[in-house]
């Protein structure tokens, strides 16, 4: 079977998953802490046993091309027949001795993040493109607060832009959209979004921490790779401020979480992460980044 025939049929067994919806919780007291860890499941698994909700289907949108939901086992090992003899008609044509084809393989299938910096009050830049279900990463260099908004609204999650923090912006519609912040609506940048359904690189979450009534870490350690991403949750009504040993560094390392917000985490190195809230002193998360590509 040639390589474009193969490749035709593996574009027909790969589609989205979907993600989930967040749940609020009351008011926790510091007596209530506990030490708790139960695991996490994963993206597609939490959306389908959740109400649809429209941040699910938004979600659904943005998931990488080769996340599947709802296949058999029979469609799985169809699928990875195929894919071997796909991968066997592609070694025909191509040189030998690549070592990196795979890493190529997968940053093909997902966008390079774009950055934008706010400086004085205002963006760094004018404009920005993006396709739809791209992440935009955000960073204040300013002392000012930026409570994000978009015009028109692209259902743009509750997000508080702190000094010297990055926020990861998404947007999951085509359109043309203003973002600014209701504390300063002079400085905005424009943003182009095409219909091209793409996502961005490291942008899909792997794993979600939530801190809740307990004040506590659930789950208290997770195991990620190189490049991933996690998610982590603020579930009370109040603030708290998350530092990272090594320093994440970027505008992650120190972060300020308020009530219902929950902040993107991305791993470009690997190593051992240590996560500390400094209001509850012994509360720490723990995040294993492992190097996938070390021989």
């Amino acid at each position: 079977m040639g390589a474009s025939r193969c490749y035709g049929w593996r574009s027909r067994l790969l589609f989205g998953a979907a993600s989930w919806p967040l749940g609020a919780v009351g008011q926790p007291t510091l007596s209530d802490l506990a030490q708790v860890s139960t695991p996490v499941p994963s993206v597609q698994t939490r959306c389908q046993n959740a109400p649809s909700t429209n941040r699910c289907a938004q979600e659904e949108t943005a998931m990488p091309p080769n996340v599947a939901r709802g296949w058999s086992t029979g469609a799985l090992v169809g699928a990875s027949m195929l894919l071997a003899g796909c991968a066997g008609a592609a070694s025909n044509s191509a040189p030998s001795g690549s070592t990196s084809a795979p890493t190529q393989a997968r940053s093909a299938n997902c966008d390079p993040a774009q950055m934008v910096n706010v400086v004085n009050d205002r963006y760094d830049q004018a404009n920005v493109n993006l396709n739809a279900g791209n992440t935009l990463l955000v960073t204040n260099t300013t002392n000012d607060t930026f409570t994000l908004v978009t015009k028109p609204d692209d259902g743009l999650r509750y997000m508080v832009l702190d000094p010297q923090e990055m926020e990861h912006v998404p947007f999951t519609l085509p359109g043309i959209y203003v973002l600014s912040s209701t504390e300063h609506p002079a400085t905005a940048l424009t943003v182009h979004v095409s219909p091209t359904r793409r996502y961005t690189c490291g942008e899909q979450p792997v794993a979600e921490i939530h801190f809740g009534a307990h004040h506590a870490f659930v789950p208290q350690a997770v195991n990620v790779d190189k490049g991933q991403s996690i998610q982590i949750d603020n579930d009370t009504q109040q603030n708290f401020t998350v530092d990272s040993t090594p320093d994440l560094g970027v505008g992650m390392g120190h972060q300020i979480y308020h009530p219902g917000e929950h902040q993107t985490l991305l791993f470009n190195d690997s190593g051992l992460y240590t996560f500390r809230v400094e209001q509850v002193p012994g509360q720490v998360l723990h995040v294993n980044v492992a190097d996938t590509t070390a021989k």
